[in-house]
């Protein structure tokens, strides 16, 4: 999911915050200052990690966690999320007091380009392992599988590494590596979830076809009627939906014939 909380929604803003990664480089190739001794720490995955998992998988890492004063479940973990998000219905559920959101509508593009906008912004804490941190939610207003997704964001705060494979992120406290566990079976409960919510506005027909019986999506069966749009040539005709209120078809029409010259 793209969208970025360090700079602004324009293209000269993402190319500023891009160019900012050649001072980084320039610095960090000419630069040999190792790490503070109390800073260092070390984080690794071995086999035993994978202990009591249900293998071989291919489940996305989910686990629950407190936000404000609730334990949330269906927490997502997702390194290609550029953004921490959290969904109406969930933010609703959160006894939090005293929260502020903040209108905010601002696109949110899928690695399938499809584009989603925001209602708005909340700042939450998010506790774990006795560390909190006051998270920046994106809100979005529409159905989900998941109850909140931790992006980029967070797990960077956290100087944090995820593993899928591990089911688990790791992160380092004051007294230690931290591990978090993924619940691995409340994972897979959202692909039922996925799978209710993908098939819910969808209704099928049943027709027969050569003696067979077919199933049909019956969105793929709207109705279309054909509208001559050029009097002068009976076969320019363009498809306007037979379900158009009379005003708006009308004014449609009206508006195709008087562009003919570019449609059809």
């Amino acid at each position: 999911m793209g969208g970025l909380q360090n700079c602004k929604d324009s293209v000269q803003s993402i190319k500023e915050y891009e160019r900012k990664t050649l001072t980084s480089q320039k610095w960090g190739s000419s630069s040999s200052i190792e790490n503070k001794p109390d800073e260092s720490y070390e984080i690794s995955f071995t086999e035993e990690d994978t202990k009591g998992l249900d293998k071989p998988h291919n489940d996305p890492l989910v686990v629950e966690l407190r936000i404000g004063d609730c334990e949330v479940t269906r927490v997502l973990v997702d390194t290609r999320s550029s953004v921490d998000l959290i969904f109406s219905k969930t933010l609703q559920r959160v006894d939090v007091k005293d929260y502020e959101l903040k209108p905010c509508k601002r696109p949110l593009t899928s690695f399938a380009g499809d584009t989603t906008m925001t209602s708005g912004t909340v700042k939450l804490p998010v506790y774990v392992a006795g560390i909190t941190k006051i998270v920046k939610f994106v809100v979005i207003d529409s159905p989900a599988i998941y109850n909140v997704i931790l992006g980029t964001p967070w797990i960077h705060s956290m100087k944090a590494i995820p593993s899928t494979y591990h089911q688990c992120i790791k992160f380092p406290t004051p007294s230690g590596t931290y591990t978090l566990k993924g619940n691995q079976r409340l994972s897979r409960t959202c692909f039922v979830t996925e799978h209710k919510l993908r098939n819910s506005s969808r209704t099928c027909l049943i027709a027969k076809q050569d003696g067979e019986q077919v199933i049909e999506d019956d969105h793929t069966r709207e109705s279309i009627v054909q509208v001559n749009i050029n009097i002068r040539d009976p076969t320019r005709c363009v498809g306007v939906g037979a379900d158009l209120k009379e005003e708006i078809r009308d004014q449609l029409i009206s508006f195709l014939q008087s562009n003919a010259s570019t449609f059809a």
